[in-house]
């Protein structure tokens, strides 16, 4: 009966001692699994949260891409604005000058008209007093 009492009490601490190690490896699945849970939620908020930031880039690239068929850039539209500044300035300039070679060329044809009307007056007046020079000194 001894034998079958220590028997007993063996296998009572056999079992008791496989009970111990499979708590402690219960105990470190659910560690592991708290673990792994947690890593799932931090990739999932990581995830979403790269789902956002794509969102936003493709909403640019969307925006860009708009743009770019829409027409120029910022930088090109302020540069085709300075162009069209400077060409308005120089086409004012070109008219100012073109103004001021007519009324210039105006003014020159009329002091060649009134000059050569003096020389016509200057030959009439000259003419009358040569012609009695001439018939005194003969």
């Amino acid at each position: 009966m001894e034998s079958f009492t220590e028997s007993l009490n063996r296998l009572k601490e056999v079992h008791e001692n496989e009970v111990r190690g499979l708590q402690n490896k219960l105990l470190e699945l659910d560690s592991e699994r708290c673990r792994d849970a947690q890593r799932v939620e931090e990739l999932c908020a990581k995830n979403h949260q790269l789902r956002e930031q794509q969102k936003a880039l493709k909403e640019n690239v969307r925006v860009l891409e708009n743009r770019l068929r829409a027409g120029l850039c910022d930088r090109c539209m302020v540069t085709q604005e300075l162009a069209r500044k400077k060409q308005q300035e120089f086409e004012n300039s070109l008219l100012q000058s073109l103004q001021h070679v007519f009324i210039l060329t105006n003014e020159l044809n009329r002091l060649q008209g009134e000059n050569e009307a003096l020389k016509e007056e200057v030959k009439r007046l000259q003419g009358p007093r040569l012609k009695p020079q001439c018939r005194e000194g003969a």
